[in-house]
């Protein structure tokens, strides 16, 4: 680290807070990360990268510099909270001894736009603001090729990819690799247990990884809709239906609509216009008719029928004596595994949820505080920054490539049967999913066959990621004509009780800047850009 080349950063200190533009933050965080992933302490499926992404995140909830650690995950590292704490503690006396101390105005200390304050251990000697340059080597980069592994995983034979339709060839010469990287990512971390496809994107993941030679042990059919439902059976459960109601949707639930999921008939004291949209100004009125005695009794009543019959079917899946849940899925913040946990702790059972996910976002924060394991292939709680941002800016158009024809499950029958919404996309969306999906697998197929080692996980490589990030990037950032024609026109559904079809070039944003849309008024701005620039 110390022949790297070397960049001046600026900090404000105070006695117990430093305060800096955020990407300065980061990269003091991330080279910090750099040093405990030397020293063995993040457990596995965490890097540097992602260390940062839950240091940042735990000090924006924080009231000073121990709350901060006891607010991270304890899994997220092979050793002790105190001691991570005391490896940082000794990082920052280090970047402050490096580095140039100089006396601060007061008016340096004024916010400033994406700047933000995290706390740091008391440095002695630091009583009012000071300015500190630290002399920071550059953050290391991962290289992107390997010798061997990688050239051969995303070499493309044309004449294979020459006689296939567009969604086809999309799926194999676009798509393929990213898929193929997931599955050998997956056969690399060599679990003993077998593997469950987790609602409609986890079943494609699953024929994936089974494409490979991995083990699948079924499908499991578990919607955040009926995890919140059925976690929602333990009376003192206030966090799972806040998620439902408010922090968990991109778009508002009604107050009427909401009840109803929840099995809640009698609405004669309802607090608000049955159609009033559920927001964070009306939120604890909500909460506390909720709370009221009979409306309570008949969402639990509900809640109650609908984890028996969750469990029944978890049951039928996965047998009587799992301990241990491995569930491929795209991902991201893991509230289905979250609530999964509390289930299986209310029910007084064992079972660790293993989240194996295409992606995982700085949400998942959260589900890994409550002891959920869970690792991403491309992207772990957010990190890297840039692509994370730009991914879960636009996730719906890989999500719809691996969609199964179905429609999200909305409960269970008493046998433990998955109870399932009709099928929202119409037959010709579904006929080109599926040769998209068809073009991911022709591809794992043919590389398979010229791959000489039978033990395929080995082939694995972190490089392989970064050409994945790489590839997707572009199609969010900068798709072809075809694919924005193509792809553009998919319709798109929401999973927790809002029936709400439109494509993904559809704009409801009455400006005409794109580029400021949020994912409620446009899925995928680039592609319309793309049409209406060749329009």
């Amino acid at each position: 680290m110390e022949n790297q080349q070397k960049c001046k950063d600026y900090l404000i200190l105070w006695e117990d807070k430093a305060s800096s533009e955020i990407i300065v933050m980061r990269k003091l965080y991330i080279l910090l990360g750099q040093e405990l992933d030397a020293l063995g302490v993040l457990a596995i499926g965490n890097n540097p990268e992602s260390f940062a992404e839950m240091r940042l995140y735990s000090q924006s909830m924080a009231i000073n510099y121990e709350h901060s650690f006891q607010l991270m995950p304890k899994n997220i590292f092979t050793k002790s909270l105190n001691f991570i704490q005391q490896l940082e503690t000794n990082y920052w006396k280090s970047v402050v001894e490096k580095g140039t101390l100089q006396t601060s105005r007061l008016s340096d200390t004024n916010n400033v736009d994406g700047n933000i304050d995290c706390f740091v251990p008391k440095i002695k000697g630091v009583q009012g603001p000071h300015r500190l340059v630290c002399h920071s080597p550059e953050v290391k980069k991962c290289k992107i090729s390997i010798e061997g592994s990688t050239n051969n995983l995303f070499l493309i034979n044309p004449k294979i990819s020459g006689n296939l339709n567009f969604f086809e060839r999309f799926g194999y010469v676009t798509l393929g690799p990213v898929f193929c990287t997931y599955g050998l990512w997956i056969l690399a971390q060599n679990s003993k247990a077998p593997y469950y496809g987790l609602m409609r994107e986890g079943k494609f993941l699953s024929n994936v990884v089974s494409a490979l030679g991995g083990t699948i042990g079924g499908q499991i059919y578990v919607s955040r809709l009926t995890s919140v439902k059925a976690v929602l059976a333990d009376p003192n459960e206030e966090e799972a239906l806040l998620n439902f109601l408010l922090r968990g949707r991109n778009e508002p639930i009604s107050l009427i609509s909401a009840a109803k999921v929840l099995g809640i008939d009698q609405i004669e004291k309802i607090p608000l216009p049955p159609q009033t949209h559920i927001s964070s100004e009306n939120i604890s009125k909500i909460l506390r008719w909720f709370e009221q005695k009979e409306v309570k009794e008949q969402r639990l009543t509900e809640a109650k029928k609908c984890q028996t019959n969750l469990m029944r079917h978890l049951t039928q899946v996965t047998g009587d004596n799992i301990t241990d849940l491995h569930l491929l899925d795209m991902g991201y913040a893991g509230n289905i595994l979250a609530n999964l946990s509390k289930i299986f702790a209310f029910q007084k059972m064992k079972i660790e949820c293993r989240g194996r996910f295409l992606l995982s976002s700085i949400g998942a924060f959260w589900a890994q505080s409550k002891g959920c394991e869970i690792r991403g292939s491309i992207s772990q709680n957010g990190a890297p920054f840039d692509f994370s941002t730009l991914y879960f800016r636009t996730p719906e158009l890989l999500e719809l490539c691996c969609s199964a024809k179905s429609g999200t499950t909305t409960g269970y029958d008493d046998m433990g049967n998955p109870i399932c919404e009709q099928t929202p996309f119409g037959a010709q969306q579904y006929q080109e999913i599926e040769q998209v999906q068809k073009g991911v697998l022709e591809f794992i197929r043919d590389w398979r066959k010229v791959q000489p080692s039978h033990d395929l996980g080995k082939l694995y490589h972190h490089s392989m990621a970064e050409v994945s990030r790489s590839r997707i990037t572009r199609l969010i950032r900068d798709p072809t004509l075809e694919e924005a024609q193509r792809l553009g026109r998919w319709l798109y559904d929401d999973n927790l009780g809002v029936n709400n079809l439109r494509c993904l070039t559809e704009n409801l944003r009455d400006s005409d800047s794109l580029v400021k849309s949020t994912r409620s008024e446009l899925y995928w701005p680039q592609a319309l850009e793309k049409l209406q620039k060749h329009a």
